[in-house]
């Protein structure tokens, strides 16, 4: 039998404990993160394994064997501070099952850090045409308040993404050389191209929300952190 998926988007200074605890799960579960540098670098995580707090990257994976008995529950886990928290689940009827958790900030989406994720984990099954995938974009800095100069624009026209920009509303006189940029929205657009379907996406703004979310942003070296999880927990440990 499957395991259940939980997809956890925390405010600013929620632990991970305190976020699989709030869901229902054993704040005792454990979770995998990584030292996160802003790359396109994907992990992939071994369950069984300690978790281990050196890792370099910013997206981590794992896939399951469902027929494999002695199977515990874990989960994956990033952390943001305007950047973009995304979690993707993918199964195999029921014969396998991969989670993955990513941090894309604007580098590692010109990287296209989500695509090539996906491309990781897909790897690990057999049979990738059978597959049911779904994604969730939780909450991060929204075009309403992310303005970027031209270096950073130059880079996301380079993907085809000029779409996603639109002149700076910050100040008429800045207008021509600064631009509002959707990073959420350009990460979406990299799930929908590799052939994901359900995509969940949130449109809460950590900058100008009044919900309580870190942005760096806003808050500088002040801020907090969100952290986002995928947690995998396998009935026997109910």
């Amino acid at each position: 039998m499957s395991p259940v998926v939980y997809t956890i988007f925390g405010k600013e200074n929620e632990s991970p404990e305190r976020l699989l605890q709030k869901r229902g799960l054993s704040p005792h579960t454990p979770f995998f993160s990584l030292h996160q540098i802003h790359s396109d670098k994907a992990i992939e995580i071994h369950p069984s394994s300690p978790p281990q707090k050196t890792l370099q990257g910013d997206a981590l994976f794992s896939v399951v064997d469902l027929n494999l008995k002695n199977r515990h529950s874990f989960a994956l886990a990033v952390k943001t501070a305007d950047c973009v928290p995304v979690l993707i689940q993918a199964e195999d009827q029921n014969k396998m099952i991969g989670i993955a958790a990513i941090h894309s900030g604007w580098r590692g989406t010109v990287q296209e850090i989500s695509k090539k994720t996906l491309e990781a984990l897909l790897k690990k099954f057999s049979h990738t045409s059978e597959l049911s995938l779904k994604a969730w974009v939780g909450p991060s800095i929204q075009a309403c308040c992310y303005e970027v100069g031209e270096d950073v624009a130059q880079k996301i026209q380079a993907l085809k993404g000029e779409h996603f920009l639109t002149p700076s509303t910050r100040s008429p006189k800045r207008s021509t050389s600064h631009f509002m940029l959707d990073v959420p929205g350009l990460v979406c657009d990299h799930l929908s191209q590799f052939g994901i379907a359900e995509i969940e996406r949130s449109l809460v703004c950590t900058q100008c929300s009044k919900e309580g979310y870190a942005s760096f942003r806003r808050d500088a070296d002040r801020r907090g952190t969100n952290w986002s999880l995928i947690a995998l927990q396998f009935d026997q440990e109910n």
